[in-house]
Order: C-alpha cells, then structure tokens, then sequence
C-alpha cells in the first residue's frame, strides 16, 4: 500500500539519463551562461526556456523527461524564493542553483525522493542562510554566492561538489 504522504514522481521521471545525451551539453553552456550574467531565470518558465534555447530546440520539442524535470525543479525554487523570507537580492543568486538541480535530477531522478541528498541539502542551506531576518545575513551573503559559484563552475561529472559547498555552509547554519 502506498504511502499517500509520499510524493509521487511522473513515471518518465524513474530513469537516470545517460551522461552522454545532449542535455548535458545544453546544461553545460546554461551554467556558463549563468556565469557570465548573460542567462536570467527569474521570469516563470526561464528554466525551461533556456534548455530549449541552449539544445536548439522549441519548448515543445523538449524530451518529456527534460521538460517535466525542468518544471518540477522550476516550481521548486518558484516555492523557496516566493513564499519564504528571502531576501531579495538573494532570489536570483538561489534561482541559479536551478540548473545544477535540474543536471542532478535527469542524473539521479530518486533526488527529491530519497532521505539525504546533499545537492538538495544545499538548497536548504542556502535557503536558510539568505533569510531576511537571519541576524548574520550580511555575512552571509558571501558564503552564498560563492558556494552557488563554486557549483556553477565544477565540472558536470562532479557532484562532490555539493558536498564540498555543503562543507562551506554547514559553519555557517
């Protein structure tokens, strides 16, 4: 019997997708783009958006795996940054995280099903740490950039880089 307090991924959502498909290549340059100010994902269907942009495609022509995925993590970071206390000037740092996210999820679907995750354990950091009401949210501010800037620059293949920032934050919670 299923536990109706479980949340219940799409079923096209149960495959890792192998590391060689093109998202990866798209996801890539989304990151550098993201580095580079060049790419914005605070508009509702950014994330989206962007894949499509970036695997040369429409939205339309998205794989519904990459599509459904984009749009959970999308609606994801929509929830933290719109009904927490976030501080504002923090919203698009956050909102960055989404590509990593997204990169993690098409690897590991079982991300937001399993107990610990430390790619979303990072997002919780992060959501905690840029508080508007935290006592310490001008220090910080840094820690919070530069843990997101550190994951947006590591190499796709490497999620230890999660545990890394994570190492970075935990002083900090």
């Amino acid at each position: 019997q299923e536990n109706s307090a479980q949340v219940r991924q799409p079923e096209s959502l149960l495959q890792p997708i192998p590391a060689s498909q093109p998202v990866f290549r798209a996801i890539g340059s989304m990151q550098q783009g993201l580095l580079q100010g060049s790419i914005d994902l605070d508009e509702p269907g950014s994330l989206s958006h962007h894949l499509a942009q970036a695997s040369g495609v429409s939205i339309s022509q998205l794989p519904p795996q990459e599509l459904e995925s984009a749009e959970m993590v999308e609606n994801l970071f929509s929830n933290i940054v719109e009904h927490q206390r976030i501080l504002d000037d923090l919203k698009s740092e956050m909102r960055k995280l989404e590509v990593p996210i997204l990169r993690v999820l098409l690897q590991d679907p079982k991300l937001f099903s399993v107990d610990y995750h430390p790619a979303r354990q990072m997002v919780n950091y992060v959501s905690l740490l840029a508080d508007r009401d935290s006592v310490n949210i001008q220090a910080n501010r840094s820690a919070i950039v530069d843990s997101i800037r550190l994951v947006l620059e590591a190499p796709q293949e490497d999620n230890a880089v999660f545990d890394t920032a994570l190492g970075k934050l935990d002083k900090l919670v």
